[in-house]
């Protein structure tokens, strides 16, 4: 079956709009009947109208946030990979890497955003990597899985046939990793973005988490919102790109999802 068509593209998208549609109706025709007070909860109307009046500020906003998000995620994404490929193909790496990798997911993220802030100060840079940091395990973990997941076989083939390590690596072990490297990654993208608003919490100077916190400050729960859907916005454009890239690097893959997904419907 072609999933590709574009009466099975158009399903896709339309069942989770109308999702999306149907929970804000609700939640409109929710606030007005029970005269919901809009310090509690705004309808969408007023988030919109919110928006709208803050358009600049969140945009900009918006735009310093993704940023840095994007160079946290790359940064993590620079370091993650490479680790993974050292660990897999020597096994001394192993040993000393990946027993330290564990026990720094043990600390809580959150209580190191204040010692981000002090070694490298309240700019960019703090947010930028403590967003990496935050990204760096599930793409580390994932693309070690996937490295490791080539059956021993399809190696043995190989430097039977006369494949070097870099060969064999290039040809059978990195096409059979992309899917959970790709799933790292993805994971990857949206944890970004919530270190980013972290780090902008404890110690920014712009970004959306400085607007988030302005709004809670003067009880404008309706900013606050506009805010929250624009993060939400920002997270699904990471994670869209990361899918397009999968696309066009895994499609056999990508094609598998999408008829299993075209199966349920």
């Amino acid at each position: 079956m072609n999933t590709d068509r574009p009466e099975h593209r158009l399903a896709r998208l339309l069942l989770p709009l109308s999702l999306l549609a149907l929970v804000v109706v609700g939640w409109q025709v929710a606030v007005s009947v029970f005269a919901v007070p809009r310090i509690v909860l705004p309808s969408p109307a007023e988030v919109l109208g919110s928006a709208s009046r803050h358009g600049g500020t969140l945009a900009a906003s918006a735009a310093a946030t993704a940023g840095r998000v994007l160079a946290g995620f790359v940064l993590s994404v620079a370091i993650a990979i490479p680790l993974a490929v050292l660990v897999v193909q020597f096994g001394f790496m192993e040993r000393a890497v990946y027993p330290l990798v564990s026990l720094s997911q043990t600390i809580p993220k959150v209580a190191l955003a204040p010692l981000f802030v002090v070694w490298l100060g309240t700019g960019a840079v703090s947010q930028m990597a403590f967003a990496a940091m935050v990204a760096f395990f599930p793409i580390f973990i994932d693309t070690l899985v996937g490295l490791r997941a080539v059956p021993a076989e399809m190696l043995l083939l190989a430097r039977s046939m006369g494949a070097t390590t870099l060969q064999a690596f290039v040809k059978i072990r990195l096409p059979h990793a992309l899917p959970n490297i790709f799933a790292g990654l993805k994971v990857g993208a949206t944890l970004s973005v919530i270190g980013s608003i972290v780090a902008e919490w404890v110690g920014g100077d712009t970004g959306l988490a400085l607007v988030l916190l302005r709004a809670d400050a003067l009880l404008d729960t309706a900013l606050a919102f506009a805010a929250l859907v624009l993060l939400a916005v920002l997270g699904m454009a990471f994670f869209a790109l990361i899918r397009g890239l999968e696309r066009v690097l895994s499609p056999a893959r990508t094609a598998r999802e999408q008829g299993e997904i075209v199966k349920t419907m």
